[in-house]
């Protein structure tokens, strides 16, 4: 419709006219009168009230006949007012036919080119729809050639990142073996250098523990030469008590105090002995752990820098557990030696301070325990442990073996790393320094305070 009124507006308009008048004479109708009523009927004044007079017939009739003529002219006048308005009426309806027909011919022209509209609205959209489907198609077959075309550059990107990561891993195998190589020169450098300061390192630790086991050894000769001050000043003293007694028991006294003495000797002998071998020992076990290290540590650096750092953790490990060793070693002949002592005195004493002893002899190899643990323990990466503690509760077995998952934490550091390491150390630290005999019984079930030594 709305192209109709854009190609014809003015047929539009007048069409729309027309209706809107057809539609008022079916609402509101048109009444036609039976009779003409004249314009005199119309328009004449009420006749006023004229009061009776007298006049002459004559002027009256004159005035009738007057007044018939003026009657009869409007009467004329009216008849062809009438005339005429029934001719204007008639034209009216004329038209108005004329418009109807014309009308008729306007909606049939209008519904045919409706229908026209129509066909050529279906026309069009079929043949959009063509070229809609004609255009998908182009469409899909851009798209698939577009595919192609990345495909194929893609395999050709792909072709090229494949070329440059093969140069690139040339070029880096080729800078690798380079590195390689100035790193096994300097591996062997290192390495010669490191047997040459191990050497070296060896025979001071070596004069350091002979040094060390001399002095340790003096240590016990004064021990025992006090020992026996204070065993000769107990005979002297025994001997003025026994005066009064028999010669008999004097004399068994005598003999009891000279087994005392030889035995002392003997164990002092043996203390020197175990004290030069162990040295020897020590220093040969770090001789070799070096050497050792050495050696692995050299095939380790010529292939590469992380088998190098593994190798160096290693050679550390090996050389924590040859202190641990060593450390361990020292505090049983320690313990074996003030074992000794201990019960020489206990002896000399006859048990006067049995209970004293006790408790140092507990608080020595609480000490030797927590010492051996300490060097067994490494610090965790990135832990200030300055200020950390913690209380742990393990189970001994006789031969200072720890019994499996026995080591629990019963007041916690804070901090579940450090405890970690702690109970970590406590197992590489086995076997721990227990004192023998009924003594041991306190150590079955040990409780202790762990503090890293800064």
């Amino acid at each position: 419709m709305w192209s109709v009124f854009r190609r014809n507006p003015l047929a539009a308009l007048l069409a729309i006219g027309l209706h809107a008048i057809l539609m008022g004479f079916l609402l509101f109708g048109v009444q036609w009168p039976s009779s003409p009523v004249t314009p005199l009927e119309l328009a004449a004044p009420q006749p006023p009230i004229i009061q009776a007079q007298v006049v002459d017939a004559g002027r009256v009739d004159a005035e009738v006949n007057r007044l018939r003529e003026a009657e009869t002219r409007k009467k004329t006048e009216a008849e062809a007012k009438k005339r005429h308005e029934e001719e204007a009426l008639a034209d009216l309806q004329h038209k108005q036919e004329t418009e109807r027909k014309r009308l008729r011919d306007i909606q049939e022209q209008t519904k045919q080119r409706q229908e026209d509209e129509n066909r050529r609205r279906t026309e069009e959209r079929h043949r959009q729809e063509d070229e809609k489907s004609r255009t998908e198609q182009i469409r899909h077959e851009r798209d698939e050639m577009e595919h192609q075309r990345k495909v194929e550059e893609k395999r050709l990107a792909d072709t090229e990142n494949k070329r440059k990561v093969e140069e690139d891993a040339r070029k880096k195998a080729e800078d690798a073996r380079r590195r390689a190589e100035v790193d096994k020169k300097k591996a062997e450098e290192d390495t010669r250098k490191k047997v040459e300061e191990a050497r070296h390192k060896i025979e001071t630790d070596k004069k350091r523990a002979e040094e060390d086991a001399r002095k340790k050894v003096e240590e016990v000769k004064h021990k025992i030469d006090a020992d026996k001050k204070r065993a000769e000043e107990d005979r002297k003293k025994a001997d003025a008590d026994a005066k009064k007694k028999s010669e008999i028991a004097a004399k068994q006294k005598a003999d009891e105090e000279d087994r005392r003495t030889e035995a002392a000797e003997t164990k002092r002998q043996a203390i020197e002995a175990e004290a030069k071998r162990r040295a020897a020992a020590e220093a040969e076990t770090k001789r070799q752990a070096t050497e050792a290290e050495g050696k692995r540590r050299a095939a380790a650096e010529a292939e590469g820098k992380r088998q190098a750092a593994e190798a160096e953790g290693k050679r550390r490990a090996a050389e924590a557990e040859g202190k641990r060793r060593a450390a361990e070693a020292e505090g049983k002949r320690q313990a074996a030696a003030e074992a000794d002592a201990r019960k020489k005195a206990e002896q000399a004493s006859q048990g006067a301070a049995d209970g004293e002893a006790r408790s140092r002899e507990i608080a020595r190899f609480v000490s030797l325990i927590g010492r051996q643990v300490q060097g067994s323990w490494t610090r965790p990466l990135k832990l200030e442990s300055k200020g950390l503690k913690c209380t742990i509760q393990v189970r001994l077995k006789p031969d200072g073996r720890v019994v499996a998952n026995s080591v629990k934490i019963i007041e916690s550091s804070g901090n579940p790393v450090f405890d970690r390491s702690v109970e970590q150390a406590v197992y590489r630290s086995e076997p721990l320094p227990v004192p023998p005999g009924p003594l041991f019984e306190s150590f079955r079930e040990l409780t202790f305070v762990f503090r890293p030594s800064d």
